[in-house]
């Protein structure tokens, strides 16, 4: 999902009543509505030629965008299932609206403990027209608690549209603020802090999985003749069209990351999915064999090569430094 402002906000409300649904859907998709009436207005005065003082009013005000992308559920248990299909997808919520009490099934606390669990980054709105519910009873299950907000029933759709808002303004500045601080900018990879952390991570899981872990290097040679010959336009061309193939080139599960230095690509590959050593042995060449081909068709002038390098935990080691 990008974090681009004109992207519509995703918001996900979870309620048993459907009249609560609808209501959320009036408020959520009211943009729409006036954005239909504007452009009847705007047929009207085009077929007879004649526009009404209201109109020539609503034309100088900016009309808003619609801004909200809702999914309704009636359920704690769907509202887990649909969560859990956006982050395969890709397309995580920015809001959940959560009401406290969904017989017969889960209520709110517990949607929100799941939730949270799959989404640490989501703002989660819990819903209730009871007073018995302790916010501090929340916060210590689905922590962190300056991610969790309440709102009392019956609501106003104001309090709606504000409260989406500015929650989903604040989750596009976090997350754009980690892209900055753990991606590399140029080719969306992680960067070297990111890699480490990731790289410690794996192995402390193929630790107590007891499983194997599997380490590739790459490493771009004569990068820096590509930036002095042909210009740094088509260095960065060259490093995104690595970057690239190197995503599609990964089996799911396995781990990119990227770290430039003095203009020169070093990549990590992480496999944790390598459970022999075939596998291990086969993965240098083919990566080498997919640089190479990007490489060529990038800069078909310069002479590029790719070094490859594999390390297995725990049957060779790897030592982080």
């Amino acid at each position: 999902m990008s974090d681009s402002s004109s992207t519509p906000i995703r918001v996900l409300v979870v309620d048993d009543e459907a009249e609560v649904r609808d209501a959320y859907r009036q408020i959520l998709l009211e943009n729409e509505v006036t954005q239909e009436m504007v452009g009847f207005r705007e047929l009207r005065s085009r077929l007879f030629n004649r526009k009404s003082p209201s109109d020539t009013a609503r034309e100088r005000s900016p009309v808003r965008a619609a801004g909200f992308e809702p999914v309704f559920c009636d359920g704690a248990n769907a509202a887990v299932a649909v969560v859990k299909e956006s982050l395969a997808r890709n397309q995580p919520f920015a809001v959940v609206f959560l009401d406290m009490r969904m017989p017969p099934g889960p209520d709110g606390v517990w949607a929100a403990t799941q939730i949270r669990e799959l989404d640490p980054a989501v703002e989660i709105v819990v819903c209730t027209a009871y007073s018995d519910v302790d916010p501090c009873e929340i916060g210590g299950l689905a922590p962190p608690e300056d991610k969790l907000s309440y709102l009392q029933k019956p609501f106003h759709p104001h309090e709606i549209r504000q409260l989406t808002i500015a929650l989903s303004s604040k989750w596009r500045a976090e997350r754009r603020i980690v892209k900055l601080a753990y991606f590399d900018t140029l080719t969306g990879l992680p960067n070297r802090e990111q890699s480490q952390r990731r790289l410690v991570s794996a192995l402390q899981a193929a630790k107590d999985n007891q499983r194997t872990l599997a380490v590739l290097y790459l490493d771009l040679d004569n990068f820096k003749r590509v930036n002095d010959t042909l210009g740094h336009a088509v260095g960065d061309q060259l490093l995104c069209v690595v970057a690239d193939r190197l995503r599609s080139s990964l089996r799911y599960g396995a781990d990119a990351s990227a770290a430039a230095c003095f203009q020169c690509l070093s990549t990590q590959c992480m496999m944790e999915v390598a459970t022999c050593s075939t596998d291990c042995e086969c993965a240098p060449a083919y990566g080498c064999l997919e640089m190479n081909s990007a490489a060529e068709a990038a800069v078909s002038s310069t002479c590029l090569a790719v070094s490859t390098a594999t390390t297995v935990a725990p049957l060779v080691g790897l030592e982080l430094r």
